[in-house]
């Protein structure tokens, strides 16, 4: 999804498990979509990600998980979806 608004859309539509998103979006940061993802759809893991070292203090709620911080490997981009992913199957 280009927007947190698209966004919103595709989780009242589909099923997802995972929610990866940039901090900086039009319309809507990141913050403010991880907060109502986590709201309305808890189960959802969320993993947002910037390349800004100065939001981390910008931060208003814990997330579930550190920011992952741009440029990253493809690498680093599955293991923390895959950490992610097993932490809600142990959940249950």
């Amino acid at each position: 999804a280009d927007t947190g608004d698209a966004a919103l859309n595709i989780l009242a539509n589909e099923t997802v498990d995972l929610l990866l998103s940039d901090i900086i979006m039009p319309q809507m940061s990141g913050y403010e979509l991880a907060k109502i993802v986590s709201e309305k759809y808890p189960t959802i893991k969320i993993q947002l990600a910037s390349g800004y070292s100065s939001e981390q203090a910008l931060q208003q709620e814990p997330l579930q998980s550190p920011i992952l911080r741009k440029p990253f490997r493809s690498a680093e981009l599955l293991n923390t979806v895959a950490a992610l992913l097993k932490a809600k199957d142990n959940a249950h």
